[in-house]
């Protein structure tokens, strides 16, 4: 049976709201125990792994078939269907106590996105993206289409961001510099919430390096609804890059990559 797109709609929005379960008893400022994995400060919780494992039982019971690639148990499929997740996507600010944090859900089909989802619990925010539209929902309201967004400005008028300049080698971080030196403001390390905000048209371009693949792809189909720009710094299309640029569309592309490609 064909599943529809209204019942992948209905699918994440339940997958969601029992991730939220999870952590809905948790204080904006309780202590989370976590370890390091790998080299560094590169926390991991309980709740990283117990979310994960529900989200990826859930989906077997709905798409057997399909593979899930994702941070803590998932394989990385060889096909061209997938199901991408990464239950806490800013553990170190969720361990720290920021509500920026939220867990990245995507599904990609023969090749093609077929939904993209962000959820963050503390914020009761969400996102969902189907059909090549992006939808949003908050405390206060239940869920609207969003418009398209627009770039209007000049550069020394952007607002951007990054989701984690610690992913940045020194050369990077250096450019990452230059061109925040241009623009009126930068926001920092504010994880997978950056793009919500520029899905939302808070802001104006999101640009980061080294991410994994389940830190980024889930929220393409979201950033394409709202008609975003995805490149490399050299400004080639893509839908992932080991550094990457999110932006609305129009001549934002041309001043953020005439300083980025400097680093390539």
């Amino acid at each position: 049976m064909e599943l529809t797109y209204n019942f992948y709609f209905k699918l994440i929005n339940a997958i969601l709201d029992n991730v939220r379960c999870h952590t809905s008893d948790l204080g904006f400022r309780n202590e989370i125990e976590f370890i390091s994995k790998g080299g560094g400060y590169n926390p991991v919780t309980i709740y990283d792994k117990i979310i994960e494992s529900d989200i990826i039982e859930l989906i077997n019971l709905i798409t057997p078939k399909i593979e899930v690639y994702s941070e803590e148990f998932g394989c990385c499929p060889k096909g061209s269907s997938m199901w991408v997740v990464d239950p806490i996507d800013g553990t170190k600010s969720f361990v720290s106590g920021s509500p920026i944090w939220g867990t990245l859900i995507g599904l990609i089909k023969d090749g093609s996105f077929v939904l993209g989802a962000v959820d963050h619990p503390v914020l009761n925010e969400r996102l969902i993206a189907i059909n090549g539209k992006t939808f949003y929902k908050n405390k206060n309201r239940d869920f609207v289409l969003l418009p398209k967004i627009v770039d209007n400005k000049m550069l020394n008028q952007y607002v951007i961001a990054t989701s984690s300049s610690s992913h940045m080698n020194l050369k990077e971080k250096r450019t990452f510099d230059r061109l925040s030196k241009k623009v009126q403001h930068v926001i920092h390390d504010y994880d997978c919430y950056a793009y919500t905000l520029l899905a939302r048209g808070c802001i104006d371009a999101v640009i980061d390096c080294n991410l994994k693949p389940y830190d980024f792809v889930q929220l393409v189909p979201i950033l394409k609804g709202v008609g975003c720009e995805i490149y490399d710094w050299q400004g080639n299309d893509t839908c992932y890059s080991k550094r990457i640029v999110v932006s609305k569309p129009g001549r934002i592309r041309h001043n953020v990559v005439k300083i980025l490609s400097k680093a390539c």
